[in-house]
């Protein structure tokens, strides 16, 4: 069951992006993250939750991509998006859908870096939220993994 009231995502991207810069941290240790977003991208959903999916996407793109890492928010259409890209080498070809598999690793001679159950967590989250998860090799390069949510 997810808790349902209004969240701006722009407020939780924001936090979690000012996460990862913590003070506490060494300065290689504290990821350039810039976050982009127009205004307020309110949806219904757990504040929580959602939370942790910005976290389990800029955790990924760290750990497989380099910085600076890009959080856009927007909403367009009656939906609110998020997307998180990096400028690292992008997705294996093949590998978009399956990246959201549990235990899945597009490279499986790393090992240690984790269970391979962020982005299956992502997704179940954001699905539970009325939602779609993508992600792409972009145009420019990078991985970019995309949330969309109904809008409120």
């Amino acid at each position: 069951a997810v808790e349902r009231r209004p969240v701006d995502l722009r407020a939780v991207a924001t936090e979690e992006a000012r996460r990862f810069r913590q003070p506490g941290r060494s300065r290689e240790d504290r990821p350039d993250v810039v976050v982009n977003a127009d205004g307020a991208a309110l949806v219904s959903g757990d504040p929580d939750a959602l939370g942790r999916v910005v976290r389990v996407l800029l955790d990924n793109a760290f750990r497989h991509g380099r910085p600076p890492v890009t959080v856009t928010v927007s909403r367009k259409d009656g939906r609110a998006t998020v997307e998180v890209r990096d400028v690292g080498p992008g997705l294996p070809a093949g590998s978009e859908d399956r990246v959201f598999e549990r235990f899945y690793r597009a490279d499986p001679s790393r090992s240690g870096e984790g269970t391979g159950l962020g982005l299956a967590i992502a997704r179940a989250i954001v699905v539970a939220h009325g939602g779609t998860i993508r992600a792409a090799t972009a145009d420019s390069g990078g991985a970019a993994v995309t949330i969309e949510l109904p809008a409120l």
